[in-house]
């Protein structure tokens, strides 16, 4: 099912790993496709799933190093999508950062920190969280 992607990706100029670190790197906030008001994908997702379909795992590495917040919180996603060794060492690495982060599941916007973005939560109205966003981009391009 990646073909699907390649062709998105491809329509939107995304065409280079360096392209697509750059839009990562610079990113204001970690959000899933339905952040945007338009019905395109958002630069962040297209970028993200370019470095998925070609298996940039140690770009996506690199990310979670990142200034960026956001950055690291697409790198991480990256990485669990293509069920890297790296992953869960990463992870854990992460829970420890108090940096600043925005995130948008939808339309609801949570300013957080990337370690409490981490937290896994259960029960209904909770704010949304990285897995949560980091699963919804793998879904809404129907599955990495």
């Amino acid at each position: 099912m990646k073909f699907p992607i390649l062709v998105l990706v491809a329509a939107v100029g995304v065409t280079n790993v360096d392209n697509a670190r750059e839009i990562l790197a610079k990113s204001a906030q970690f959000a899933n496709l339905d952040a945007r008001v338009s019905t395109e994908p958002s630069d962040e997702s297209q970028a993200l799933s370019w470095m998925i379909v070609h298996d940039r795992q140690s770009d996506l590495l690199g990310l979670t190093f990142a200034t960026v917040p956001a950055a690291r919180l697409y790198g991480l996603c990256g990485l669990k999508h293509l069920r890297a060794a790296t992953y869960s060492k990463t992870r854990r690495r992460l829970a420890h950062d108090r940096s600043q982060v925005l995130l948008l599941g939808g339309c609801i916007a949570r300013h957080t920190t990337v370690s409490d973005a981490l937290v896994l939560r259960s029960g209904g109205d909770r704010p949304p969280s990285f897995d949560e966003i980091c699963d919804a981009l793998g879904e809404k391009f129907g599955g990495f």
